[in-house]
């Protein structure tokens, strides 16, 4: 679901003058999933989801990464 995001962006071809990294809009994504245990915290999916966010981000933009 998150790269048929990340593609659907791209092909909208919105122009982005002002980057440094794309002449066009593009997206990058963090994808995180768990299974719950009882001594879980909700707020640790976040941040993987935040993690995996920065790895897509260093690894060139535009991509999905997981965690």
């Amino acid at each position: 679901m998150a790269n048929n995001c990340r593609v659907a962006v791209e092909k909208l071809h919105i122009l982005h003058e002002s980057s440094n990294v794309s002449n066009e809009v593009t997206i990058s994504v963090g994808v995180s999933s768990i299974i719950p245990l009882g001594l879980m915290k909700p707020n640790e999916l976040v941040k993987n989801a935040d993690k995996a966010l920065y790895l897509a981000k260093e690894s060139g933009r535009n991509s999905v990464e997981t965690i």
